[in-house]
């Protein structure tokens, strides 16, 4: 049974509105679980459509997320210049705000931050984090999205002592990371 507060899951978020990647980690059985809900917007939608499409995607991202879990969520790209900024900023306060009122704890991470911590520099291209991703978890991933939120996951997991992978880096990396308020029990 998992005790108030104490964390059984660990969850990795890369929003995008496109292509979000959701990486699961169940620690008690130690097992993985991962998707990856896609959507299609165009520049012609409303207001209206555009916010129904971050609404609904939000949705089935919260769904997909279970309770006594920690987050870690990629934070944004502040000096993102995409037609679609305001739609992700809108997704990433959409999710953030119901896990926050669903008593989640929130990890952020900035864009880069989850590339040193894979490679050890923050300028990784999309494959090498992506095979990074792989070893750690000993399978093939979908794509790029589900491997950075992966990362994320193990980020999360790195913090939370459940593994100590190798590279001096990656403990100085998670000093980076906003990690929520108050400390954090794992459920063992």
């Amino acid at each position: 049974m998992v005790g108030h507060g104490a964390l059984r899951y660990v969850v990795g978020v890369d929003l995008s509105l496109t292509s979000t990647g959701i990486a699961v980690y169940d620690i008690k059985p130690r097992q993985w679980r991962f998707d990856n809900p896609k959507t299609v917007g165009h520049r012609q939608d409303t207001w209206a459509q555009q916010t129904r499409r971050v609404y609904k995607l939000a949705e089935r991202i919260c769904a997909t997320i279970p309770l006594h879990t920690l987050v870690v969520v990629e934070g944004p790209s502040y000096n993102s210049v995409s037609t679609s900024v305001w739609e992700r900023a809108a997704l990433y306060y959409q999710l953030t705000i119901w896990l926050q009122e669903l008593e989640i704890p929130i990890a952020v991470a900035a864009p880069k931050t989850l590339k040193l911590w894979a490679t050890g520099t923050g300028m990784a291209g999309k494959k090498s984090v992506q095979n990074v991703a792989e070893q750690f978890v000993g399978r093939k991933l979908a794509n790029n999205d589900v491997a950075d939120a992966t990362i994320l996951a193990l980020m999360g997991m790195h913090r939370l002592g459940l593994i100590s992978p190798p590279g001096t880096w990656r403990g100085k990396t998670i000093d980076r990371i906003e990690w929520p308020d108050g400390g954090l029990t794992v459920w063992r």
